[in-house]
């Protein structure tokens, strides 16, 4: 859970950890620096608007089963229409991972970062079926969705 002594994206890492399944919150939120609560805020919201689709979702791993040591992690959910995706940069040495989403392949798609609003994130979403993702340091985590248009 966050931490007093942490910054804002151990918040947004914690808050995405459970974006795809049930938010728990724990610890001495009220103890929180004001950034990172912000961020528990927002995720909050982010989680109440697409909590509905959780429950119909089929869940996927893009990178495969994630491992503790794993340098990347990601997990996703098809919603039909629509696809949630969490991804954590671990310990990578590169800042940029390839997330393989067939599903995808060939179709007109929307790529959204939901959460968090305003942090450094690049990311493309190409019709081949792939999800370009770069977060510039390790330790990080976002929370995107896909459309099919």
């Amino acid at each position: 859970y966050p931490s007093r002594e942490g910054n804002e994206e151990e918040a947004v890492f914690n808050m995405v950890n459970a974006m795809l399944a049930r938010v728990h919150q724990s610890g001495f939120l009220n103890k929180l620096p004001s950034a990172s609560l912000a961020r528990v805020h927002e995720g909050i919201r982010c989680y109440k608007a697409i909590r509905q689709d959780i429950p119909k979702g089929r869940p996927f791993f893009p990178l495969g089963l994630v491992r503790l040591r794993s340098p990347w992690a990601a997990t996703g959910l098809d919603c039909g229409r629509t696809v949630y995706l969490s991804v954590w940069r671990k310990q990578a040495a590169e800042d940029t991972v390839r997330l393989p989403l067939p599903a995808l392949q060939g179709k007109r798609v929307t790529a959204e970062c939901l959460y968090p609003s305003g942090l450094p994130v690049l990311y493309r979403f190409d019709e081949a079926g792939y999800l370009d993702v770069t977060l510039p340091r390790p330790d990080t985590a976002r929370f995107f969705r896909l459309t099919i248009d």
